[in-house]
């Protein structure tokens, strides 16, 4: 009899263990298919942008077709990216998800360089030629200037520093000639500068911009003219 008990109970302890994993089974499989339904419900907290500085945040933001009430799941990484690169300032861009429900939106920017009025365009780092007002405190290209000449000079002037930039106010293309009105220099710009001063300079020079502040100091910021369109280390300036 007893060994008769025991076999029973020991049956009932397995059929509730069998039920009990099933049990749990089930409930495993209705938050799989709970979570599944919902999971597009989840809202990011924040939408993170970086490396913009002359696109604003907001921009890129709806560009990118986000806003506060945004999935965490189901933005499309290219489909938002491609949607913010329609704006010709930005060169590439990057798109990811993190642990704390964030969106991050991580941006390269083409640098605006100078307004190239023969154009009526911006010209941009890249050597892009892009249909966007000047609203970025960049200095005006004012007249005609060669492909090849521009090209050069661009890519030169791409290298300064940005503070050196900023002080630049109007670009002017100046090829400097002999007595006999031959063309001596045909890479030669001249710069007003938002100090007060004037600066004559070519392709071949232009890295010595980055050297300006230094120069300028050296002489107690006296204005006047800076030639510094020389093949020399000694530039002449030239007080007002």
């Amino acid at each position: 009899m007893r060994n008769k008990t025991k076999t029973k109970t020991k049956k009932v302890k397995r059929k509730k263990l069998r039920l009990g994993r099933v049990f749990v089974f089930v409930c495993l499989i209705i938050l799989i298919v709970f979570g599944v339904k919902n999971i597009d419900k989840l809202k990011a907290r924040n939408i993170v942008v970086s490396g913009n500085k002359y696109v604003k945040t907001s921009e890129i933001i709806n560009l990118g077709g986000l806003e506060a009430s945004t999935s965490y799941i189901n933005p499309k990484t290219k489909k938002i990216c491609s949607n913010i690169k329609q704006n010709k300032l930005i060169k590439s861009c990057k798109f990811k998800r993190t642990k704390d429900l964030n969106l991050v939106l991580e941006v390269e920017e083409d640098t605006p360089l100078f307004y190239y009025s023969h154009e009526d365009k911006l010209m941009l780092k890249s050597k892009k030629l892009v249909n966007i007002k000047n609203t970025f405190g960049v200095p005006n290209l004012i007249n005609y200037v060669p492909k090849d000449v521009l090209d050069e000079f661009t890519a030169k002037f791409g290298e300064l520093k940005t503070t050196l930039v900023k002080n630049i106010s109007e670009i002017e293309y100046t090829p400097s000639k002999n007595k006999k009105d031959e063309v001596i220099d045909d890479k030669r710009f001249m710069l007003t500068m938002n100090d007060g001063n004037t600066i004559y300079i070519n392709n071949k020079n232009l890295k010595i911009l980055n050297k300006y502040d230094k120069i300028y100091a050296s002489i107690n910021h006296a204005q006047g003219i800076f030639n510094f369109d020389c093949d020399y280390n000694n530039y002449y300036y030239e007080p007002y």
